[in-house]
This record gives C-alpha cells, structure tokens and sequence, in this order.
C-alpha cells in the first residue's frame, strides 16, 4: 500500500488538451453559502439549503443561465427543513428528489422528498423497501430511473466501523460512524432497495467524496474516513454489483474531501476540496473515463480556493460553481469549544479544548491539568461554586463539570485531575448540552437540547430527575434570587419554570412567554441568536435576555419580551444581533468550453 501510494505521489501531470476561462457573474442577490446541494435541469440550476452566514438554510434557489439571474423560490405547504450536505437529484422530467442531510433541531435525517418544478411544491415521500440509514455527506447519482446513494457520515446502526470519537462501547449515548453502504432509491415506485455488495476491493467507510456516472459505472475519489483524507479512486459497475479500483494515470488530486465532481461525457471534472493541512484548494482536475489520464486544464482565471461548493455543468459544456467556503475550516474547529470557558475559585479557570479541558492559575500562567475523558468536542464547562469539601483523600475537592457534543458530562476533581463521575442519559440530542450547578449544593441541572432536563447528583453519579418539555428548549438559566425558578429559551419565546425543586420534576407545561421582534413579519426561529440569563443585580424582569453570538456582530436591532397572558410587565426590552460567521463565498463563476 505505501509503495502504491508513493507511485501515485510521483506521477507527473500529463499534458491538458485545452486551455479554459473563468468569469464572474456579479449578478448575484443572495447570501453566501456552503454544504447546500445542486442540480441541473434544463437550462437552470437549482440549490436546496446549506449553510449559510446567519444558520441553516430551508430555501430552494434556481440560477437561470441565460438570464443570468439567481433568486429564492417562494414555496407554499410544507417542505423539508433547513438541511446541511444533502443531495439533490433529477428525475422523471421535472421533479428533484432531495435526500438527507444534518437538521439542526432534529439531526441526520433519511427523508426523501420530491419538488416539482411546475407546480412549485414539495412532497414528502413514503417509500417501501429498506432505506438507508439517517446520514449527510454522503454522494447521490442517477442511475437511469435510479438514485444511487453511497457513503456519508451520521448516526451508527449497530454493525458499522465506529468513528474513532466513540470508541467506548457501553457508553448509551449515540455513537456515530462513516459508512460504504450501498441503496437504490426508485423514482418510478418510490422503493428502496439496498443490494448485497461485497467490499473486498471496494472503498473503506467514507464521507465528503465525490461520485458520478460513466457507462453504467459509479466513480468514487476521495472523502474522508475515520483516520485520514484519501485519493484513491474506485469503480461500481452497477449492472454486475461489483467494485474495482480505477487504473488511471498522470497526476492523480491530492487527498481531498468536500470537494465537487461532475461528469460531462468521458470526462469527470473535479474542483477544489480541503486538504490534509486543512486548506483548500482552487485546483480543477479533468479525468479522462476512457483513458484513465488525469489532467490539468490551463486557465488563466481561477476562483478562490474553496470546499463544500456546487459544481455543475449544463449540455454545452458549461460549467457553473457556486457558493462554497474558503478557509473556513480552522474557524469553525476554533468555534467547536466556543462557550466551554469558566472562572472558578482560587484565581483558576478552565476551558474547552477539543476533546479535553485545560485547568491553569491564571496569576502564574500555569496549566495545572488537561482532563480528557471525552470523545466529542467540549462544548461546556461549569465549577462547582458550593464550598470545597474534604476528605481524607483529597483535602480539598473542587469540583468541575463539562459537557461535549454527544450530551455526556463528566465531573472532576480539578486539582487532582481525578473523574468523579460520567452523567450520561440515553436521549437523542440536537444543539449543545447545557450544564448549571444549584447554588451550594451538589446537584447538577442538565438540559439535553430539544427536549430533557436532567437533574443529577453529581457527587454520587445518581439521576434525581428526567422531564421531558414540550416545546424545543436550547439554553437555560436559573435565577439566583430564588431557588425555584428557572428560563429556559425556545424558539421565539422563553420558558418559565416556577417549581423547580431538587425531590421531583417540574411542570412539564410551564408558563410561556413569546418574543415579539423588531423585524416585520419575520416567521423564522431566532434561538441560534439569543441565550436568555438573569440579571446578577436586581430581582426583576429588566436586562433578562443577554443576546451574545460569536463571532462577528453587525447589526443591532430591538425587540419586545412580551408575555403571553395579561400579567406582562411593560416596557421590558432586550437586544438581539445577527450575525455572520466567516468567509462564506456568495460567487457564481461560470466557465465555457469544457474541452474542444
């Protein structure tokens, strides 16, 4: 394998048939975006979601090629959620087929929904056969009447490679994993099946790669795998169920994932992706399916380097990238423990890194402890502000929790570095977990974002308490004046619990109280932008919503806490900002004449 892939590292580009332009379209009227899927039909392209500068995105959107237009469609009924690294496909003349994806609210899903471009609906699909299991990233091409669905990332079903991030195996929370499965989706019937394949020479677990079709064929390059990026370059022939790798030549691409491919007859273009040291790439490779020859074509314009883009080509040739990141990569890895950062006694602080906490005295700039018990990124950080107690072991215990992305939190001992106790509770999650300690106590209140609140011993490791909320709840606080209170915030509203007591749980229909935003006739959730805290100073309703998102504040604006029964306070008032998160790119470049 290592002189396999020391040949493939040393082959020399072979000489590129054509030479290629670039231009910009500077039409464009739209947020940037990334990680949304795109399809061609006719002479239009058309977008469903991705990321875009404020969150997820639920929009269709159809780039007109020769109005050189881009605009949203305005869809009446019901339609898909905000989806991130979903597919897109054509079938059947007029109608798109949309497929899984990452839902912030409900996670990796395995829907299917059908749009249809004349009447402008959407429909969700009920479907018979096996379907594939809840997962994004992964790649979905047409076969004839047939979507072809390969690959991707998401929750594990039991007999799949578990990512490295969750190996311990009698931990309930949900454990996650790459997969190298195989479904066809038929667009005639609307079944599933998923045929046995046999992976001897097939590729390992995988998602972020690219696929497409040739001569009844499915080529897959690249993605990512449990332990590193890959560029090896595999073939499905589709009528005999069989893999193979790809006997090519030249230059093969580097390994790559979150990159995008198109076929346009022989020819399996690829464009950009990111790299083994987290950059990205601005590089358009052409692989001849014929020949195997790897090419790269000579241009004298190049978009920005850039992953997560849509690359599509129309019946002449012409291709048409949109979107994409660029060099978002090392951000967003920064932004994965925002958040997890506490002051605690004896001029101390901890914080999240990666997948451990760090504890260091502030005064001498000494690290003190790296606590790693986690398998997912740390996401928060609590001390324990009741007074140390002691032992015979420990003289004195301060005690600190922190909370990852699976939902688990763990309890330490900080100064010795000592694991208290793992408090872990079986329930699907969707958002950041949220830790509070009860005031002088060793209780520990755990929200398990849409839904659970979860109040623990955390000294003992004894569960007191589950409830389980109606409305989706993503943050919480509790009031520091009185014991029994607590505000939870939801989707344009706050929750207010008046019962809380350490014996049992609390009111599952507490009181509730709606959000009225400055923003005319705005309908869509506002919980990524504002957190909800009581004010330390006075025991009042005034300054209770502290509205901070990192990382970039650009627009301020008022809103009005209105409570939803006749008892509400006037003139209560807070603030909100929106936000953008990084260099997401909005351009659409075109470029003609694939090869002459």
């Amino acid at each position: 394998m290592g002189n396999e892939q020391a040949s493939i590292l040393s082959r020399t580009p072979l000489e590129s048939p054509c030479e290629l332009q670039w231009s910009k379209d500077m039409n464009i009227q739209i947020s940037g975006r990334e990680g949304h899927s795109s399809v061609v039909l006719g002479k239009k392209v058309y977008s469903y979601g991705g990321l875009g500068p404020e969150d997820r995105l639920n929009g269709l959107t159809v780039f007109d090629t020769e109005s050189n237009t881009l605009q949203e469609i305005q869809v009446c009924g019901e339609k898909p959620g905000p989806l991130c690294n979903a597919s897109l496909n054509r079938a059947n003349g007029t109608s798109l087929y949309l497929f899984g994806g990452l839902n912030r609210e409900t996670g990796w899903n395995n829907d299917i929904w059908q749009y249809d471009t004349e009447t402008v609906e959407w429909k969700k699909l009920s479907t018979s056969g096996i379907k594939p299991s809840p997962r994004d990233k992964h790649t979905a091409v047409l076969w004839g009447k047939k979507i072809v669905i390969f690959g991707g990332f998401g929750p594990a079903t039991g007999a799949e490679e578990l990512s490295e991030d969750s190996e311990d195996e009698d931990d309930p929370s949900i454990k996650f994993t790459w997969f190298n499965d195989l479904y066809l989706f038929d667009t005639e019937s609307n079944s599933w099946d998923a045929p046995n394949v046999s992976l001897v020479d097939g590729p390992v677990p995988r998602a972020a790669h690219s696929a497409t079709i040739y001569n009844d064929k499915m080529i897959i390059f690249g993605g990512k795998d449990s332990k590193a990026r890959n560029q090896d370059l595999f073939s499905l022939d589709l009528t005999t169920l069989e893999w193979s790798s790809f006997k090519d030549a030249g230059a093969r691409p580097p390994p790559t994932s979150f990159h995008t491919a198109v076929q346009f007859g022989q020819f399996m273009i690829t464009y950009g992706g990111r790299l083994n040291d987290n950059s990205h790439s601005d590089k358009l490779n052409v692989l001849d399916c014929e020949t195997g020859g790897w090419y790269a074509p000579v241009t004298d314009t190049l978009p920005s380097a850039r992953g997560q883009c849509s690359l599509s080509v129309l019946d002449d040739g012409t291709l048409i990238m949109f979107g994409g990141s660029n060099k978002f990569d090392m951000f967003q890895q920064c932004c994965q423990n925002t958040g997890a950062l506490d002051w605690g006694p004896q001029g101390l602080i901890a914080y999240g890194t990666q997948n451990s906490v760090a504890v260091v005295h502030v005064e001498s700039l000494q690290l003190l402890q790296v606590l790693a018990a986690h398998n997912f990124h740390v996401s928060t950080v609590k001390w324990c502000r009741h007074n140390p107690y002691h032992n015979l072991l420990v003289p004195v215990s301060l005690l600190l929790a922190s909370g990852d992305k699976s939902g688990r939190v763990v309890v330490w001992e900080a100064l010795s570095g000592r694991k208290v106790n793992e408090l872990v509770e079986a329930s699907r999650m969707s958002g950041n977990v949220t830790i509070s300690w009860v005031p002088n106590t060793f209780f520990l209140i755990i929200l398990l974002p849409p839904h659970n609140v979860v109040l623990w011993n955390a000294a003992s490791g004894t569960k007191i308490w589950k409830q389980t909320f109606v409305d989706p709840m993503y943050s919480f606080s509790l009031d520091p004046f009185d014991d029994s209170r607590m505000v939870m915030v939801s989707d344009n509203s706050l929750i207010f619990v008046n019962d809380l007591d350490l014996c049992k749980a609390p009111n599952c229909h507490p009181k509730k109280y709606q959000l009225a935003l400055g923003s005319k006739g705005r309908s869509d959730p506002v919980r990524p932008c504002i957190t909800g805290d009581y004010h330390p100073h006075s025991n009042n309703m005034q300054g209770l919503i502290k509205v901070v998102h990192s990382p970039v504040l650009q627009k301020q604006t008022s809103s009005t806490l209105r409570e939803t029964d006749n008892n509400r306070r006037p003139g209560t008032h807070a603030c909100y900002w929106l936000y953008s998160t990084g260099p997401r790119v909005v351009s659409v470049y075109r470029h003609v004449r694939v090869h002459e």
